[in-house]
């Protein structure tokens, strides 16, 4: 799915929405069009869509990406939470430094909100070979909750 999400420029969905896989007034799409049992899965993995837009939009602050992509997972309903391990897992592949990925995945509103950014985080890491650096982190947070997430997403 997320191969697809990436480098596709049609996939169809449903009769009702443009084949194309990626809506730029909609950073949410095509995971709010996919049927309800997808939905975590796809989310997960929004962020390479989602970067895709922003660049093909030409943003590329990081500030105004972090502001866009949040605010849009606002928006996702029930599917907040995967949406943030989305954004968890892109603060990862692109190698934000530790600081500012954990201090971000902290400031989100919501506990579940915070744990699922933090999972993204850890499962980028350890699925891209950075295991080791993954469970530095997971030792300094604070709170069995994070700590939970953290080390679940080495896994």
């Amino acid at each position: 799915m997320e191969n697809g999400f990436a480098s596709s420029t049609h996939v169809a969905f449903d009769e009702a929405r443009s084949p194309n896989v990626r809506d730029p007034e909609n950073l949410l799409y095509p995971c709010d069009a996919v049927a309800a049992q997808y939905q975590p899965g796809c989310y997960h993995n929004i962020h390479m869509n989602q970067a895709t837009t922003l660049r093909e939009k030409g943003i590329r602050n990081r500030d105004t990406w972090n502001s866009e992509v949040v605010g849009a997972c606002k928006k996702a309903g029930n599917m907040q939470a995967p949406c943030y391990e989305g954004v968890g897992s892109y603060f990862a592949l692109n190698e934000f430094p530790v600081e500012s990925a954990v201090s971000q995945c902290l400031s989100l509103e919501g506990a579940a909100n915070v744990r699922a950014c933090i999972f993204g985080y850890g499962y980028a890491l350890s699925a891209w070979g950075r295991t080791d650096e993954a469970l530095r982190i997971c030792r300094t947070l604070k709170g069995d909750d994070l700590k939970y997430a953290c080390y679940e997403s080495v896994a």
